[in-house]
């Protein structure tokens, strides 16, 4: 899904030039032309843009896949661990080896693929729970 990084507006038009291949013409229905866009993972989009919207910047999304077990948000470098109280259901803080960054993560193991599909459903509904309730940034 592509969100405009601006208002974090999801409803977007996008004019495909079917003779070439270039950037497509992206408007906002709220911001107008834009050329910032983020793509985010559709099941964790709702999520994003909450938490964005609060403050708590996010880098990189993933609710996960079926050769990839595990959902990551990865938060960008002005947003801190202790600026939450709690990870979301099943998750927990992963730290960066390789930057002051962290993510939430979790994993979901070896798991048959409807079942695997369910857990990544039900975390997708934990991490928006969660991003619903926390406050503001400061």
């Amino acid at each position: 899904m592509l969100v405009c990084v601006v208002c974090w507006g999801i409803k977007l038009s996008i004019d495909y030039n079917r003779t070439a291949f270039v950037k497509p013409n992206v408007h906002c229905e709220h911001c107008g032309p834009i050329n910032s866009l983020e793509e985010i993972d559709d099941l964790l989009a709702p999520s994003i843009i909450i938490l964005n919207e609060k403050g708590y910047t996010t880098q990189a999304c993933c609710s996960g896949h079926l050769l990839h077990a595990s959902a990551y948000i990865m938060f960008r470098p002005n947003v801190k661990i202790s600026d939450f109280l709690s990870a979301p259901k099943g998750f927990d803080f992963d730290h960066s080896l390789w930057s002051a960054q962290f993510s939430i993560r979790k994993y979901f193991g070896t798991l048959p693929t409807g079942e695997l599909f369910r857990k990544q459903l039900q975390s997708a509904l934990d991490v928006l729970e969660w991003a619903e309730k926390l406050s503001t940034k400061q």
